[in-house]
Protein backbone atom coordinates (compact mmCIF):
# COMPACT_ATOMS: atom_id res chain seq x y z
CA UNK A 1 0.00 0.00 0.00
CA UNK A 2 1.16 3.51 -0.61
CA UNK A 3 -0.66 6.67 0.48
CA UNK A 4 0.58 10.05 -1.46
CA UNK A 5 0.98 13.14 0.84
CA UNK A 6 2.42 16.64 0.07
CA UNK A 7 5.99 17.26 0.24
CA UNK A 8 9.25 15.17 -0.12
CA UNK A 9 8.96 11.46 -1.13
CA UNK A 10 10.36 9.28 1.42
CA UNK A 11 10.62 5.40 0.63
CA UNK A 12 12.16 2.10 1.97
CA UNK A 13 12.32 -1.25 -0.09
CA UNK A 14 13.73 -3.66 2.62
CA UNK A 15 14.65 -7.52 1.49
CA UNK A 16 16.30 -10.31 3.16
CA UNK A 17 20.05 -11.29 1.13
CA UNK A 18 19.69 -14.39 -1.42
CA UNK A 19 20.04 -17.72 0.19
CA UNK A 20 24.25 -18.18 -1.03
CA UNK A 21 24.53 -14.80 0.77
CA UNK A 22 23.06 -14.96 4.11
CA UNK A 23 26.51 -16.07 5.73
CA UNK A 24 27.46 -12.61 5.00
CA UNK A 25 25.22 -9.98 3.87
CA UNK A 26 23.01 -9.19 6.84
CA UNK A 27 19.44 -7.26 4.33
CA UNK A 28 18.93 -5.19 1.32
CA UNK A 29 17.70 -1.82 1.77
CA UNK A 30 16.90 0.14 -0.88
CA UNK A 31 15.95 4.40 -0.37
CA UNK A 32 14.60 7.47 -1.88
CA UNK A 33 14.35 10.55 -0.07
CA UNK A 34 13.68 13.53 -1.62
CA UNK A 35 13.49 16.24 0.89
CA UNK A 36 14.39 19.68 -0.22
CA UNK A 37 17.10 20.31 1.84
CA UNK A 38 19.81 17.43 2.97
CA UNK A 39 20.41 16.30 6.46
CA UNK A 40 23.22 15.28 8.15
CA UNK A 41 22.82 12.37 10.41
CA UNK A 42 25.03 10.98 13.31
CA UNK A 43 25.48 7.46 12.83
CA UNK A 44 26.25 5.55 16.04
CA UNK A 45 29.26 2.35 15.70
CA UNK A 46 28.10 -0.54 14.07
CA UNK A 47 29.24 -4.40 14.09
CA UNK A 48 28.44 -4.57 10.72
CA UNK A 49 30.34 -2.77 7.55
CA UNK A 50 27.83 -0.51 5.36
CA UNK A 51 27.98 -0.64 1.72
CA UNK A 52 26.21 2.14 0.11
CA UNK A 53 25.61 2.35 -3.66
CA UNK A 54 24.61 5.73 -4.62
CA UNK A 55 22.14 6.27 -7.69
CA UNK A 56 21.69 10.17 -7.12
CA UNK A 57 23.73 13.50 -6.23
CA UNK A 58 26.69 11.45 -3.59
CA UNK A 59 27.43 12.21 0.45
CA UNK A 60 28.98 14.01 2.24
CA UNK A 61 30.72 11.93 4.69
CA UNK A 62 32.64 12.52 7.31
CA UNK A 63 33.93 9.47 9.56
CA UNK A 64 37.01 9.35 12.45
CA UNK A 65 39.40 7.60 10.16
CA UNK A 66 39.60 10.85 8.66
CA UNK A 67 39.68 13.05 11.34
CA UNK A 68 36.17 13.94 10.73
CA UNK A 69 37.33 16.13 7.56
CA UNK A 70 34.27 15.91 5.20
CA UNK A 71 34.74 13.93 1.90
CA UNK A 72 32.41 14.34 -1.02
CA UNK A 73 31.54 10.28 -2.23
CA UNK A 74 29.57 8.76 -4.79
CA UNK A 75 29.35 5.84 -2.92
CA UNK A 76 31.40 3.97 0.14
CA UNK A 77 31.55 1.28 2.68
CA UNK A 78 32.56 1.92 5.93
CA UNK A 79 34.82 -0.05 8.72
CA UNK A 80 33.96 -1.02 11.77
CA UNK A 81 35.11 1.97 14.32
CA UNK A 82 33.93 2.78 17.67
CA UNK A 83 33.04 6.42 17.28
CA UNK A 84 30.26 7.78 14.95
CA UNK A 85 30.24 9.14 11.64
CA UNK A 86 28.30 12.11 9.83
CA UNK A 87 26.85 11.37 7.02
CA UNK A 88 24.49 13.70 4.51
CA UNK A 89 22.58 12.76 1.60
CA UNK A 90 22.32 15.24 -1.11
CA UNK A 91 19.26 14.03 -2.78
CA UNK A 92 19.23 10.42 -2.03
CA UNK A 93 18.80 7.29 -3.52
CA UNK A 94 20.88 4.55 -3.01
CA UNK A 95 21.07 1.02 -2.57
CA UNK A 96 22.57 -0.09 0.94
CA UNK A 97 23.81 -3.65 2.26
CA UNK A 98 25.17 -4.29 6.03
CA UNK A 99 27.99 -6.62 5.63
CA UNK A 100 28.44 -8.97 8.64
CA UNK A 101 32.24 -9.06 9.45
CA UNK A 102 33.01 -11.98 7.70
CA UNK A 103 31.44 -10.35 4.56
CA UNK A 104 33.70 -7.82 4.99
CA UNK A 105 36.09 -9.55 5.22
CA UNK A 106 36.05 -11.43 2.05
CA UNK A 107 35.35 -8.30 0.31
CA UNK A 108 37.83 -6.29 1.02
CA UNK A 109 40.18 -9.37 0.80
CA UNK A 110 39.28 -10.05 -2.67
CA UNK A 111 38.85 -6.74 -4.60
CA UNK A 112 41.41 -4.40 -2.87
Amino acid sequence: MRIEVPGPVRELVASPPAPALRGVVIEYRGFRDDAPAPVAQRQPPSACIPVIIDLGAGWHVAAPAGGYRRERLRGFAAGMHDSFALVEAAGLICAYFPLKPQGGKFLFKKFL
